[in-house]
This record gives C-alpha cells, structure tokens and sequence, in this order.
C-alpha cells in the first residue's frame, strides 16, 4: 500500500506543478522520470512453462513473451445432439499373470458446456472380464477437478495435465488399476477379473448431451505381445491426421458439428503476476490494444485469462483479427500472493506467420477510482 501511495503522491505533485486538476490519476510503467522510487507492489514474474519465453525489464513491470506452436490433436464438440469418441482399438489384448498394460497423454479440456452433467472422457481403457464390459477412465465434470476411476482428485484445470492409467494382472483372474496425473499416483482399485481382455483406449464422449474443446498431446502406449512389450507413442508432430485413435466414430453417426483434428496449439500460463506487498491488495484486469497479424487471412482463435487454481476471470477472445471480448474481468490479488495469465491459442496447419498481442496490465486499490497503474505486456505467438 504504501507503495503506490507514493506514486500517486508523486504523480500529483508533478501535477501541481503544472497546474493540471484531474480526478483520478494514471500511471504508466516502467517510469522513465529521474527519482528514487520504492519498488511497485505488483510484479511479473517468469514462469517456467513449455514453449514459453520471456524477456522482462529490471523492474519487471515490462514483458514480452514469445510463444512456440506445438501440434496437438484436437477433439471437439459443438452439438448438444451429437457425441464424438476418438478410439484405438487393442484387438481383445488378453493379459496373463504379470503382464500389464499401460497408455498415458497429455489432456487439456476448454470451453466446456454440460448441463446434464453427462461429463467428457479425458482418458479411458475398456476392458472385459469373463466376456462382460468395464471401464478404468479419467472423467471430467467441470470444475477444478478430475474423476479418477470414481476418485475425485483436485487440480488446476487451466492448463494440461498427464494422465496415465495401467492395468496390471499379478496373479490369475486378479487386476490392479492405478490412476496417475502428472506422475503422481492419485487413485487405485483390485479387482477379481476372469480372463482380463484389453479391448480399446478411447477419449471424447458419445453422450451427446454436452458441448467442448479436448486437446491430446504425446500419446503413448506400452503393452504386451508375447513374451516382448509394444511401444507406441504419437506426439502428432509428423502428420497431418490422426495416425493414433484409428477407430473413432460419431453419435449419431455421420451427422453433428463433432470431429478431431491436428492443428497448432498452445495452452498454459505466460506470465505470472506477483503482489509484493505483505499488507495490501490490489485490483486488477487486462485490457488489449491491439491484435495484428503477419498474414492477415490467417484463422486462429485466442483466450486469454487470469487467474489461479481456485480463481479465473473472463477472457479476452480474439477470432482471427475480430476481437470478440476485449478486456478480462477484474480480480484481487492478496498480499503475498501470485496470480497468472493463461492462455489458450488454437490454428489449423494451414497458418502462416505469427500473432502479435499487445496487452495492459491495469491495477489499483479495490474500490477505488483515483489511480490506474499501467503495464505493457506483448505477446508474440508463432
């Protein structure tokens, strides 16, 4: 708090000298006049996140931020009456005593509408036992938080996670089932099983009654074949199809605005955005002043949000060179605390060239008009 008070004090004794009245101050960073200020209570800092680089200025209140594309698959539903499940099948694997099998990808869910709460298949294994059908599956209900095998796990649905699920047969007609995210063992589950038969892995949801975004990256498989394991593993950087869920099929079939397909993609944190002041809290939101392309007859789409595990405001939505909604929602950030910007950046193969974003960082005392604080921030995709 103290801080900002004094840059604001600072900012309307320059304006009395100058005989200048207004009712509310702004002030822009990084400052360019000749004093000794106090550092600003709200800072960007680096985040170490896949494709992301960063360059800040010294006192951090400037950043540009370059943005790599990453081919990923892209599985989607927009249809309440239609359904869409990407599959590869396993050819009726069946397992013996110390064999097991295994399939990890990375999943990232956006733009998700489920009124019936029917939830979407973030990853899945069907299997039999003695010729009758079951599931081990990773689902997704909405919020910050996955289903594990009918195990709810907590985690920040902002960004992508890994998940892994494995089969293991230790003794005859006995399975083992372990859940994993991000390598960390979240839920398991024994079960008597006669004659255990891999059937297909399989993500998306033939429940036609919700509408959403699923991104897959790095999909692997390891699994037996004979007395050696198979390996195979698809990060969709090589190919202009899916070459990973051959099986796929559509409900009803043949008809909604439902599918998969490779594209460019990008879904994470850019940029974190730190409160170093331990007794105050501040107001904030960003604001974009310009979008411009390199080849202008490009088609991408772009969220951009902030937020935590917990919190998230609205986004800033770009299509194209349209600018859909132009400012996010304001959120606090409490002393001590750091907060993100994330975003969410898709194209098909066909883009060209790249994106540049110019951005405001905006923020001031909750509750109060008399100062805006003012950072620049430029982001770069492609």
């Amino acid at each position: 708090m103290k801080s900002i008070i004094m840059y604001i004090a600072l900012a309307i004794f320059l304006m009395s000298l100058s005989g200048i009245a207004m009712a509310a101050v702004f002030v822009y960073y990084p400052l360019t006049i000749k004093s000794s200020p106090v550092p600003p209570p709200l800072i960007y800092q680096s985040v170490s996140y896949p494709l992301v680089t960063d360059t800040l200025d010294g006192s951090h209140t400037s950043a540009n931020i370059t943005i790599s594309l990453n081919k990923e698959l892209h599985i989607y539903d927009y249809n309440l009456s239609a359904g869409y499940v990407a599959v590869r099948n396993i050819n009726n694997l069946a397992l013996s005593p110390g064999q097991s099998f295994n399939v990890s990808w990375t999943a990232y869910i956006t733009n998700y509408t489920d009124p019936n709460k029917a939830g979407v298949v973030l990853q899945e294994i069907t299997y039999t036992c003695g010729g009758t059908y079951n599931w081990a599956s990773f689902y997704y209900y909405g919020g910050n938080s996955v289903s594990a095998g009918g195990t709810t796990y907590n985690l920040d649905m902002s960004i992508p996670h890994l998940y892994n699920i494995t089969i293991y047969e230790p003794s005859k007609n006995k399975i083992t089932i372990s859940y994993y995210v991000d390598n960390v063992l979240v839920a398991t589950a024994s079960n008597h099983c006669n004659n255990p038969t891999i059937v297909n892995v399989e993500a998306g949801r033939y429940d036609e009654r919700n509408e959403y975004d699923l991104y897959i990256d790095n999909a692997w498989l390891f699994y037996p074949n004979g007395t050696v394991y198979n390996i195979y593993t698809d990060d969709f950087e090589n190919s202009t199809v899916d070459n990973f869920f051959v099986d796929s099929y559509s409900n009803p079939s043949g008809s909604g605005n439902v599918g998969k397909e490779v594209v460019y993609a990008f879904c994470g944190k850019v940029l974190g955005i730190q409160n170093v002041d331990s007794s105050s809290n501040y107001s904030f939101y960003l604001s974009l002043n310009s979008v411009q392309a390199s080849n202008p007859s490009s088609i991408y789409k772009t969220w951009i949000w902030t937020g935590n595990d917990t919190q998230k405001s609205s986004a800033i939505s770009i299509y194209s060179s349209s600018v859909l909604q132009s400012t996010t929602s304001q959120l606090i950030v409490w002393p001590n605390e750091e907060k993100f910007i994330y975003m969410n950046y898709t194209a098909p193969l066909s883009f060209s060239g790249n994106v540049a974003i110019s951005l405001s960082l905006i923020y001031g005392i909750p509750g109060s008009d008399a100062v805006s604080v003012y950072y620049p921030l430029k982001i770069t995709i492609g």
